[in-house]
């Protein structure tokens, strides 16, 4: 029970490095090449959501 109970631990131990080490990267992509807020982001997907709709309906 006690070798489940470390090996459960030792899983956990990993996705917790993995789950850190993808903030890590993530946080050194931002700080590379910029990065966008979620309104902002939404916005500008709204803006091409309305432009392609309306392309598709002056194509129909």
């Amino acid at each position: 029970m006690a070798d489940l109970a470390a090996q459960a631990l030792e899983a956990h131990r990993i996705q917790t490095e993995k789950f850190r080490s993808s903030l890590d990267q993530a946080i050194e992509e931002a700080d590379r090449d910029g990065w966008i807020e979620g309104d902002a982001f939404l916005a500008e997907m709204d803006m091409l959501i309305e432009n392609l709709e309306r392309d598709a309906k002056a194509g129909a």
